[in-house]
């Protein structure tokens, strides 16, 4: 999977969006449990090209006496955004129906796709990899 290692963080977000997406969809559309594993393995992958990205970027940009005090703020909230999302998701599945809820989070999905594609020329890795090739 070469192809992945040379996308930026921001194009993987971009492409684990539309995942989220296909995820939220299948079983509204289709309710076929191994093509939704099928899906959910792939964009799995996807989504785990992100995290050493993200290390990676942080690094670069974050003074070394600073970084372990970032990287544990984000951490904590990306760990205290799991519950609430379980608590919009799982709330809108019982108050409602699991197809409105899987429809609201497919449609946040799309709404994070699309600002990734509109804001893809503000990515600041393709800049920084278009500036180093222009210098050598």
């Amino acid at each position: 999977m070469i192809f992945f290692k040379e996308l930026t963080t921001k194009q993987l977000v971009g492409i684990s969006g539309i995942g989220i997406v296909l995820i939220a969809a299948v079983p509204i559309f289709y309710p076929n449990g191994v093509l939704w594993m099928l899906i959910i393995f792939l964009f799995s992958y996807i989504e785990a090209k992100i995290n050493p990205k993200l290390g990676a970027i942080l690094m670069k940009r974050i003074d070394h006496n600073r970084l372990a005090g970032v990287s544990g703020l984000i951490n904590t909230f990306v760990m205290s955004a799991t519950p609430l999302g379980q608590i919009i998701f799982l709330g809108t599945a019982n108050i409602y129906s699991p197809n409105i809820s899987w429809f609201f989070m497919g449609f946040l999905a799309s709404m994070i796709t699309i600002y990734t594609i509109i804001t893809r020329q503000q990515d600041m890795e393709l800049v920084e990899k278009t500036r180093e090739s222009a210098i050598l």
